[in-house]
């Protein structure tokens, strides 16, 4: 049972290391209303991630791409909220992708002013939805400009596609995955000849083993039972390990 139990756990650990699961890679860009400086940050499953040259290139481009919507939505946001200065107040615009293994499952947009949601992306529908009032009138203005969020959503995707089959490469060439893969398999047939093995001998000895241990307790029933007759018991002369039916009467103990 316990061997079954051990080949089980490690049977779901090998299976564990092929599940595909959700991974989220987030890209952010934020800054200052109408100044600097800005700051980009990209995550895999909340884990940072290097920038390198391509990772820039590709994820760079969703703010160049319609720039100037971009920045006309950080002037109405400010108006909306009656803000004659810019300097004292921040955004972010957040790219998510949710795959399951190399494939996107789904995308969202979102931005942030003052730490606070302003508007974001219903990747289903390809509209924005207001998150307070003040971001009715800009997310008209995002809704007819469908062609850039469009762009947006095919760049985000093509950039979480190519990262997350890079970070796939690099996770699976470190020897310590490599080793596993290998390991596991080699160690659960091990387990099975094991386990085959001890049901062989226990099949073919069990009964013999049975067998040596009654016979021992049949042989020595003082030293096994360990019954010994009351000093002055009427009975001490006879007094004496009682057979069973069908075992012989000379194993009765006789006191010296």
């Amino acid at each position: 049972m316990r061997i079954q139990i051990i080949f089980s756990l490690l049977w779901t650990v090998f299976f564990s290391l092929h599940e595909a699961k959700e991974t989220t890679i987030r890209y952010q860009h934020s800054g200052i209303v109408g100044g600097s400086p800005t700051s980009d940050t990209l995550t895999i499953d909340s884990v940072p991630i290097g920038w390198s040259d391509r990772r820039n290139n590709g994820f760079l481009s969703i703010n160049t791409e319609c720039q100037g919507l971009f920045r006309m939505t950080l002037r109405m946001i400010t108006r909306s909220f009656n803000h004659t200065t810019t300097n004292n107040h921040t955004y972010q615009r957040t790219h998510e992708c949710f795959l399951e293994g190399h494939r996107v499952l789904r995308v969202s947009d979102r931005i942030h002013y003052d730490g606070a949601e302003y508007l974001c992306l219903d990747s289903a529908k390809n509209t924005w939805m207001a998150a307070v009032p003040q971001a009715l009138a800009l997310k008209q203005q995002w809704d007819r400009e469908s062609g850039c969020t469009e762009r947006h959503k095919v760049l985000l995707q093509n950039g979480c596609t190519e990262l997350i089959e890079e970070f796939s490469r690099d996770k699976h060439s470190a020897p310590e995955a490599s080793l596993a893969i290998v390991l596991i398999p080699i160690l659960i047939i091990v387990v099975l000849l094991c386990q085959f093995m001890v049901s062989f001998l226990i099949s073919r000895h069990g009964s013999r083993l049975a067998g040596g241990v009654l016979g021992s307790i049949i042989h020595y029933p003082q030293r096994n039972v360990g019954i010994k007759p009351l000093k002055g018991d009427p009975e001490e002369h006879n007094l004496a390990f009682t057979p069973s039916k069908g075992v012989h009467s000379s194993l009765l103990v006789t006191p010296a």
